[in-house]
C-alpha cells in the first residue's frame, strides 16, 4: 500500500498521466496546505527555501497526493476530487 493506493493502482495512475497541478487548482484544501509552504510563511519568509520540494509535488507528484482521492480502491469508497474553488 502506498499512500493510500496499492501499487498496482499507483502504477495505473502513472501509465494513465498524472497532472498534479490541475489537482491543486481545483482543490482549495490542497491549497491552502501548499500555498503557505510555497509562500515562505514556515521558512522565516524565505519562499525558496521548499521549492524543490513544492515543484515535485507540483509538477512531478511523486507521492500520488492527489490520487487519493480520486480513485477508488478496495479499501475505500470511491469519491470524486474536491472541486471546492474560491
Amino acid at each position: 500500500m502506498l499512500f493510500g493506493l496499492t501499487e498496482a493502482e499507483a502504477a495505473e495512475i502513472v501509465d494513465r498521466g498524472c497532472h498534479p497541478f490541475s489537482y491543486y487548482e481545483t482543490n482549495l484544501s490542497l491549497r491552502r496546505a501548499l500555498d503557505p509552504v510555497a509562500s515562505g510563511a514556515l521558512s522565516a519568509g524565505d519562499p525558496a527555501a521548499f521549492d524543490p520540494f513544492v515543484f515535485k509535488l507540483l509538477y512531478e507528484d511523486l507521492f500520488l497526493i492527489r490520487m487519493r482521492a480520486t480513485v477508488p480502491t478496495a479499501h475505500a469508497p470511491a469519491s470524486s476530487p474536491s472541486t471546492d474553488v474560491a
